[in-house]
């Protein structure tokens, strides 16, 4: 019995839980035995009622008896220090955590090899689409030039609702808000400080590249209006949030930002909150992983996820 402890329990620890339990003739030598939330209340005893909560991360990240933690309560510094205990206690660690792996990752790494642990954190980067495993497995004989795209679901969905539904800002912002793909502080979104940690983690996977990430060149959608759009499609373009890495050399150039894309190209035709992540190899010229890469899985949208989205 592989035994599980989570550190978090909110959407996304809610939505892992959930998937496990509903699975569990796929994973039957899996359990979730203990989780950390902030409070544990009422509603949560009664919602989950065969679940051991703590308000103690560290009864789990030092229990003798659990194997993996899951981490999904966000953060860096302090979910930092539970992480290095975890994997100093001899447990394998899962998270999708950028902000952390961008900026922590090399030194968990280091600890887990250590300690002949595995660190995986395959979801940091668009969580539907495998592309860290790709970069590691799938090219081996290969050398990534160049990899990025649209790694911002919420961006890219704010975009997509101002350009094809002539929403402003402010309203496809509150339609994202409402449907659950943006956070109550979109921030970190929009203003692509997410997709900065997230390149971060590609380039270090695709080029062995350690970035400050504070010195890639970022900006956000917020100053994106009508007119721009307008005039992008009169001249045959879209306007896309990208995040971009490119090899010349030894020099890497690195951007975060709205980029104008030709309608006709596949990335173009990325909407809503669809990521793709374009990998540019030396022997093999162009591959595009796509998926879903923001808000609630569609089966739990009675309309799938569409543009004017409004069943939450």
């Amino acid at each position: 019995m592989i035994r599980i402890g989570m550190l978090g329990f909110g959407t996304v620890g809610r939505s892992v839980y959930d998937l496990l339990q509903a699975h569990t003739e796929r994973f039957p030598d899996m359990q979730i035995v203990s989780v950390a939330v902030r409070q544990i209340t009422e509603q949560r005893m009664t919602l989950y009622p065969t679940v051991q909560f703590t308000t103690n991360p560290d009864t789990i990240v030092t229990a003798s008896d659990i194997d993996v933690v899951i981490e999904v309560m966000g953060g860096q510094t302090e979910t930092y220090r539970y992480l290095r205990r975890a994997l100093h206690s001899g447990k394998h660690v899962i998270t999708a955590n950028k902000d952390l792996i961008a900026t922590y990752g090399e030194t968990l790494q280091k600890i887990a090899s250590a300690h002949q642990l595995a660190l995986l954190y395959g979801a940091s980067v668009a969580g539907g689409i495998p592309i860290l495993d790709a970069l590691t497995n799938l090219l081996p004989g290969d050398e990534t030039m160049q990899v990025g795209g649209i790694i911002n679901g919420t961006s890219n969905f704010i975009l997509t609702q101002m350009s094809d539904a002539a929403m402003n800002y402010d309203d496809a912002l509150a339609l994202a808000q409402r449907m659950g793909i943006a956070e109550a502080n979109p921030v970190n979104d929009v203003a692509g400080f997410d997709a900065r940690y997230k390149l971060a983690i590609l380039a270090k996977t695709a080029f062995g590249a350690n970035v400050v990430t504070t010195q890639i060149p970022t900006q956000g959608i917020q100053e994106i209006n009508a007119t721009v759009l307008d005039e992008a499609k009169r001249l045959g373009y879209v306007i896309k949030p990208l995040a971009v890495a490119r090899r010349t050399g030894q020099e890497l150039a690195m951007t975060v930002g709205p980029h104008l894309v030709p309608a006709a190209h596949l990335l173009g035709k990325i909407d809503n909150v669809q990521n793709a992540v374009q990998v540019k190899t030396r022997n093999i010229q162009d591959l595009v992983f796509t998926g879903p890469g923001a808000g609630r899985r569609q089966a739990d949208c009675k309309c799938g996820i569409v543009r004017s989205c409004d069943c939450s």
